[in-house]
């Protein structure tokens, strides 16, 4: 029940997801390939911006150690991972995996556009795989680690599926559920809570997402000016 702030990244993310996708081999591979840099020991400063006033109790973790910080590090590099394998199929690049005693369970990433399904965000993807994975829809003593703040969807199946701990890159200014709009991880009406790590690889997570996003732009732009220069020369003839 408890958020903590990894250094002094806050990411100004208000990019607006709506896709994830399912498990594959590859994130094994990356785990394997990953280096991780231990990152120096931080004065966290714990944050919540939900305005409920139900919520000033909620206790807070001041701290991280420089052992756990690296893991969450090299964990949320897998999650980034995960979450070029949404962008190579055209989705939002949204990227999550479930570990357990530093031990892969799952990963995930977007596929809302893929499989014309709203609720196929990277959380959801991978909670069902991990379920599929660990033979029980109670996913105890776990932690997920997605590149982009949770939104009030996949809160609420992290809620549901007892997930202990949630790490997250990017903070979402429009529908963030783990504090930035509303904060559902830690509601102390629910029966169950999470403790919260926000702004993990924040700047990296949030560059991933806004460069697609202005690829995206680029290629729209690029499209109508083909199609009006089309138009242009269909009027000439």
């Amino acid at each position: 029940m408890s958020e903590t702030k990894t250094g002094n990244i806050v990411a100004k993310s208000t990019l607006n997801t709506d896709a994830d996708d399912n498990v594959t081999g590859t994130a094994v591979e990356v785990v394997e390939k990953v280096t991780v840099t231990a990152s120096k020991a931080n004065s966290i400063t714990p944050s919540t911006t939900c305005s409920d006033s139900e919520l000033t109790d909620i206790d807070v973790t001041p701290t991280v150690s420089v052992e756990q910080a690296a893991l969450d590090e090299k964990w949320m590099r897998v999650a980034m991972a995960q979450a070029t394998l949404a962008e190579a199929k055209g989705e939002v690049p949204v990227g999550a995996v479930l570990v357990q005693d530093d031990t892969l369970i799952a990963s995930g990433y977007n596929l809302s556009i893929c499989e014309h399904n709203p609720t196929a965000h990277a959380e959801i993807e991978c909670i069902q795989a991990a379920g599929k994975v660990l033979k029980n829809y109670r996913m105890l003593n776990t932690t997920l680690y997605v590149t982009l703040e949770p939104c009030s969807m996949c809160a609420g199946a992290m809620v549901h599926s007892r997930i202990a701990r949630v790490v997250y890159g990017a903070d979402d200014l429009k529908t963030g559920a783990a504090g930035s709009v509303v904060d559902l991880l830690r509601h102390p009406q629910f029966n169950h809570q999470l403790e919260v790590t926000k702004g993990v690889l924040a700047e990296e997570c949030a560059a991933q997402l806004s460069q697609f996003f202005k690829r995206r732009r680029a290629e729209i732009k690029a499209a109508k000016q083909a199609k009006r220069q089309a138009q242009t020369q269909d009027q000439t003839r």
